[in-house]
């Protein structure tokens, strides 16, 4: 029998995320970079924001 994996976000809603960011927009003169982008980070989590060059993971760290 499979071990089960805790559900992560059962605990997001079960206490209240250690950081949550809602539907932020950022650009860079007429240029949208990120279109309402949110995330909620739970106490324990461990998160990384990955994608190609050029996807906006800068620009959203700088956002927070």
């Amino acid at each position: 029998m499979a071990a089960e994996r805790p559900n992560s976000r059962a605990t997001t809603t079960e206490t209240p995320p250690l950081l949550e960011v809602r539907e932020i927009d950022a650009a860079y003169g007429k240029v949208q970079i990120l279109h309402h982008t949110s995330l909620a980070i739970a106490p324990g989590e461990i998160v990384s924001i990955i994608g190609p060059n050029g996807a906006g993971k800068s620009t959203v760290l700088k956002a927070v």
